[in-house]
């Protein structure tokens, strides 16, 4: 287990949990 995958994972993570956030607010209104 890399600490560099690791951290790219939890990025990716953040980004796609972000990006529903905002998906989810557009389709709100």
């Amino acid at each position: 287990m890399k600490p560099s995958l690791n951290r790219f994972s939890r990025s990716q993570r953040n980004l796609f949990e972000g990006f529903q956030m905002m998906f989810s607010t557009m389709m709100r209104i």
